[in-house]
């Protein structure tokens, strides 16, 4: 509609254009007459009308005069009585250009400096400014910087003030140390230092008070789901039958190839009872599992509804970060958050992951608190990260646009997020957490939800493909790795009668294949102790099998299925932790390229399309703190958790 709108006032066949003042930057568009009707718009962040910027107005009256057709234009500016004087200066005589190193760039521009080590002392940081702009201006325009005067001792003394007040403020955000006994320093010149969290802030253009932000939120994610699996564990300790946990076949686990978990709430049962499940017996009738904190799949994992909150609660996280302060809420764009939110699964915020309904979640709020909330940015960014998610309709077009900002920030700060959790590897939950960081990446690639059957993620799936697969002949089929385990003739048979169609079979079974089979084969473990320090540093050491079978077809991206190719190589995330407290000991990112995985077979499938074979060995190595792992391993001892994801 817009370039009709245009192309029909370029060749005169509309004469007058009504638009709003963002399309002032938008769009090409000269004409003789511009006329500015006012100079205010809402702003939702501090809920009234304030002044366009000057830049803006400007760029609305350049749009008067046609080079090609007039040697004049015309603009008209419509302003409040009280403004004309501003507005007549503004216009008719040249503004100084003013710097904007002020208050928050002020600080980060410092807090980057001090990052890269070109700021060590306060004296360094007070050279550092006397070569901006702002020193320029400082001089120039005392009164507006806030100096006493322009002389050189007024300047120094405001440069001295403003630095100790910077100092102070990335300081009190954990992104600086000052240390005033570094030696060689002046009394008054105090050492300073970055820590974890300025060079996070540094390395990934953050606002310095972010990183404490991401912290703070990361640390409460880690308490809520330790407290979450806790109740579940007391939970099925009350339930807990004293004749059926007085046998744990320990051996019949090992057997099966699974990672035994011992459980970090063992010590609320009796030393007989923690010693008693039957792995084997439990996968049908068990009532409590020492072993595995998903019933339907026997691996050490973290139930799907902790899980499903904890994915809300990090994107909730990132939502509530200073980069989004900007988000803008137009004016009543708070009803249309509010619309918005009763149709989403987390409503506003991620409570809604527990809670049954929205309307459950805000019930004891009033409707000027609830309007609130839904007026602030951060709200609205939350909400557009889950209808992204959840493909929920927009209600106008501006919000794809808001969306597409959004949405470009999250790969930054998610990266940002888990590096300042690493910080705090050693505590407890920091096992589960960083699990956590994939766990949302795998979610903002597939658009799917961990609480959805993975099945769903075929190429061409129909909506009761999954229920059709359960209940196929032949026990059913429950998961994709049954599905990928499969003859492949069997599955391209069962596939075509859910699919309805030999083609779509085969974009499934050509996206299945590209799926690896992964195992893990010469496992040691081993401890290496610096004699000189004492200090014990352990060693995981495995090889990696990586069998991708399957052609060379990609499988279908529709917008809500994961294209997978074996062609294009895997990308694996790997992690080792304590089963006890659930500590982080090591991770690693690993890449393998599927160039010189195997070889290529000269047979040809019945489809005539070229088939592979390969399977990848890689060796693998971990360092990890020896003495965190056994603090961490167990009522028994001797126990490490290994997980491998991919990335996508």
């Amino acid at each position: 509609d817009r370039d009709k709108v245009e192309a029909l006032f370029l060749n005169g066949s509309i004469q007058i254009l009504v638009a709003t003042a963002t399309l002032a930057w938008g769009v090409n568009l000269p004409a003789h007459l511009v006329i500015v009707k006012g100079t205010e718009y809402f702003d939702g962040k501090q809920s009234r009308y304030v002044d366009y910027p000057v830049t803006d107005v400007l760029q609305m009256m350049g749009r008067a005069g046609r080079p090609q057709f007039d040697t004049t234009g015309v603009a008209v500016i419509l302003v409040a009585e009280n403004k004309k004087n501003f507005y007549r200066k503004f216009l008719y005589q040249p503004f100084p250009v003013e710097s904007c190193l002020t208050d928050d760039r002020r600080r980060e521009h410092l807090n980057a400096e001090i990052a890269m080590g070109t700021i060590r002392s306060v004296n360094d940081a007070v050279g550092y400014l006397g070569w901006t702009y702002y020193a320029r201006r400082v001089k120039q325009n005392p009164s507006y910087y806030g100096a006493h005067s322009g002389g050189e001792e007024d300047v120094n003394r405001h440069f001295q003030d403003i630095v100790q007040e910077s100092m102070t403020e990335l300081q009190n955000h954990g992104c600086v140390v000052l240390d005033c006994q570094q030696t060689g320093l002046d009394h008054d010149n105090w050492g300073i230092d970055a820590t974890a969290l300025g060079v996070v802030a540094c390395d990934y253009y953050l606002n310095y008070r972010t990183p404490l932000q991401m912290r703070s939120g990361i640390r409460k994610l880690r308490r809520q789901i330790a407290q979450m699996l806790q109740q579940l564990d007391n939970s099925n300790a009350n339930n807990l039958d004293e004749s059926d946990s007085d046998a744990v076949n320990e051996a019949d686990g090992q057997k099966n190839g699974r990672l035994i978990y011992a459980n970090s709430n063992a010590n609320n049962l009796d030393e007989s009872d923690s010693d008693a499940v039957n792995e084997a017996d439990g996968q049908k009738n068990r009532k409590i599992d020492l072993c595995t904190r998903r019933p339907d799949d026997g691996t050490w994992s973290m139930p799907i509804e902790i899980e499903s909150y904890a994915v809300a609660e990090m994107l909730h996280i990132l939502s509530s970060t200073h980069e989004f302060d900007e988000v803008p809420v137009r004016h009543n764009e708070e009803h249309l958050n509010y619309d918005l939110s009763k149709t989403l699964p987390w409503g506003a915020d991620a409570n809604g992951a527990r809670s049954k309904s929205i309307n459950n979640h805000n019930r004891g709020r009033s409707q000027d608190d609830i309007m609130d909330v839904m007026a602030d940015p951060h709200t609205k960014c939350f909400l557009l990260i889950q209808a992204r998610l959840f493909k929920a309709k927009l209600p106008i077009s501006d919000y794809v646009n808001d969306t597409k900002m959004v949405i470009e920030q999250v790969p930054r700060l998610l990266a940002a997020m888990q590096q300042v959790a690493v910080g705090d590897s050693t505590a407890g939950g920091s096992f589960d957490v960083t699990y956590i960081f994939q766990k949302v990446r795998q979610v903002l690639e597939t658009k799917t939800m961990v609480d959805k059957n993975p099945l769903n993620l075929l190429p061409c799936m129909p909506n009761d493909g999954v229920s059709l697969l359960r209940n196929a002949k032949g026990g059913g089929i429950l998961s994709l790795l049954e599905l990928r385990t499969m003859n492949r003739a069997d599955a391209m048979t069962t596939l075509k009668k859910i699919m309805g169609g030999h083609k779509r079979a085969q974009e499934a079974i050509s996206f299945l294949h590209g799926l690896p089979l992964i195992s893990i084969q010469d496992v040691l473990v081993k401890c290496n102790m610096d004699k000189s320090t004492g200090q014990s540093t352990g060693v995981l050491s495995f090889t990696l099998a990586v069998e991708a079978t399957g052609n060379s077809a990609r499988g279908r991206n529709d917008g809500n299925k994961l294209s997978g190719s074996i062609d294009s190589g895997i990308g694996l995330f790997i992690l080792l932790g304590t089963p006890m407290d659930r500590c982080l000991l090591s991770q690693k990112n690993l890449y393998t390229n599927s160039s010189g995985r195997g070889r290529t077979s000269n047979d040809k499938n019945k489809n005539n399309q070229r088939t592979f074979n390969p399977i990848t060995h890689q060796k693998v190595e971990l360092s990890f703190d020896w003495a965190l792992a056994n603090a961490g391993a167990g009522r028994d001892g001797g126990k490490i958790v290994l997980r491998i994801l991919m990335e996508n």
